[in-house]
């Protein structure tokens, strides 16, 4: 039978064998960095492995003479006419204390490049002349250029250039007309304008819409870069009720006796016959006459305003509930009314929510497209006993 004593060793073994595994496998798990899922472990590794192995190249380079070379990375050559040849130049330095060497390994746009001077000694400036074909678009453009030099700490570098090329014309891609009556215009204009032709002709301007005019006349002033340009006044509008939108082909023609057809879109909006107006409206609710009770009478006020033709008969056409009811009072102002909102008293329970929506319907008794609707909804409940 074992002794207290070996019961006691066997026990305390027990607990620290285990306990001292786990402490050196504990030592032994290489932790993986919070927040970096599993998918991008490998993406992450690289790129510290990367970052180390750039720290380490300085700390070897930190105290040994070397050269420098100090140029943007980035540049904007400006505005270029297309399919014409193209160039920029630009300075770079050596702040080293070893001569710098430079050279041109290639472009993505096939440019020309030359360096000069071939080297560059410490604290001087070298040029690097970039000569190309400019593509035959107008529009935003860009090329990259990749170099190498005997800079330890940047022996590959790129450089990133954008420019513009000019235009034959230049045009918004979108004009509005303000908001008017059906059936009546409203009225916009829009600068054509060319970087290149010295002369712009407007052959025609062409839209669906019904109610469309347009005329074209020398501009007076141009923007900056610009060789010519053209004011273009535009009449528009619809019959619909409510927004719209279309587009407009225009046909221009430069001095060089080339034509080019440009489309752009045009919006508007026509409003509804019948306007309601008030502070307790709401954009797309309409007006919340809340929670009443039928113990008494109730009485709502909105401002009601006719969109166009003022001389027109207008009057209440529907409303529902139907145990509501609702009286139109002609204004001073021409085309104004009051539209007052009534709940009777002694009015039965209704509840007019979003689940029955309640409406006052407005307009021409002669015409049923010259209305409009007002939503209104609430509860009418009898009265507490």
């Amino acid at each position: 039978m074992a002794s207290p004593a070996k019961k006691i060793s066997s026990v305390i073994g027990g607990i620290l064998i285990p306990l001292l595994v786990t402490c050196l496998a504990t030592l032994l798990v290489k932790y993986k960095p919070w927040g970096v899922p599993d998918v991008l472990r490998d993406e992450y590794e690289a790129k510290v492995q990367k970052i180390n192995e750039r720290n380490s190249l300085i700390n070897h380079w930190e105290k040994k003479a070397k050269p420098d070379i100090v140029v943007s990375s980035t540049y904007d050559v400006g505005v270029c006419t297309s399919g014409k040849p193209a160039e920029y130049q630009f300075t770079f330095r050596n702040k080293g204390e070893v001569a710098l060497e430079v050279s041109s390994v290639r472009t993505t746009n096939n440019a020309d490049i030359r360096i000069t001077p071939p080297v560059i000694p410490s604290g001087e400036e070298g040029q690097i002349h970039v000569a190309w074909e400019s593509i035959d678009q107008p529009g935003q453009f860009k090329f990259s250029a990749f170099f190498a030099c005997n800079d330890p700490l940047q022996e590959t570098f790129t450089i990133d250039f954008k420019g513009r090329n000019r235009a034959k014309i230049l045009m918004p891609r979108q004009v509005s007309i303000p908001t008017t009556d059906s059936g009546t215009f409203g009225q916009s204009s829009l600068a054509i304008t060319s970087e290149l032709w010295e002369d712009i002709t407007i052959l025609s301007v062409e839209s669906e819409l019904e109610l469309f005019e347009w005329n074209a006349r020398q501009a007076t002033s141009l923007p900056p870069g610009c060789t010519s340009g053209i004011d273009l006044m535009l009449q528009a509008g619809a019959f619909d009720y409510g927004k719209y939108e279309s587009e407009f082909l225009v046909t221009a023609k430069g001095n060089t006796g080339e034509i080019i057809e440009s489309k752009i879109k045009l919006t508007g909006k026509v409003h509804q016959p019948i306007g309601f107006l008030g502070p307790e409206l709401h954009m797309t609710d309409g007006l919340d006459l809340g929670t009443l009770t039928s113990e008494k009478e109730h009485q709502f006020h909105v401002n009601c305003r006719v969109n166009g033709d003022h001389d027109r008969e207008i009057a209440i056409l529907e409303i529902e509930p139907a145990e509501l009811t609702a009286k139109l009072k002609k204004q001073t102002r021409s085309g104004n009314y009051r539209l007052s909102i009534i709940v009777p008293k002694g009015c039965p329970m209704i509840v007019f929510n979003t689940n029955k929506q309640g409406f006052v319907k407005v307009g021409d008794p002669n015409d049923v497209n010259f209305s409009n609707w007002l939503p209104i909804h609430g509860v009418v409940v009898p009265p507490t006993q």
